[in-house]
């Protein structure tokens, strides 16, 4: 008699999840944060389709979380950007150079701004 192994169903259901992560000291006007790789450009690529779920920023002292379910499609572009509007930074993910609701804002300026991305891979049909 063979045994059903209960963890089998809950490894089919699991969603892979991966983290990009971002990083820049802003002082007094807007930037894109590094990427992977130390590169500040229009987008990283996603690596597969899924879903931006969490983005947290950490200005050196606070801790911001931001949650959401936004679909991405395999080689969509991710940044994120730190936009200065007079004394604050607002810290938003971008998809390609369009602002997502991934987004963070009262951050002073002169700090070091890290960011995490958080993203669900996924094969979901609405993606292909």
């Amino acid at each position: 008699m063979q045994m059903i192994n209960g963890t089998v169903n809950w490894l089919k259901a699991k969603r892979s999840v991966s983290t990009m992560l971002f990083g820049r000291t802003v002082t007094n006007y807007s930037v894109l944060l590094f990427g992977p790789g130390q590169i500040a450009a229009v987008g990283v690529p996603i690596p597969t389709n899924g879903r931006l779920k969490r983005m947290m920023v950490y200005d050196g002292s606070n801790l911001f979380t931001v949650e959401d379910n936004i679909n991405v499609k395999a080689g969509d572009l991710l940044s994120i950007a730190a936009n200065y509007a007079n004394p604050y930074f607002t810290i938003v993910a971008q998809l390609g150079s369009s602002p997502t609701a991934l987004s963070v804002g009262q951050i002073s300026g002169n700090r070091d701004i890290l960011a995490s991305i958080l993203i669900e891979l996924t094969d979901d049909e609405w993606n292909q």
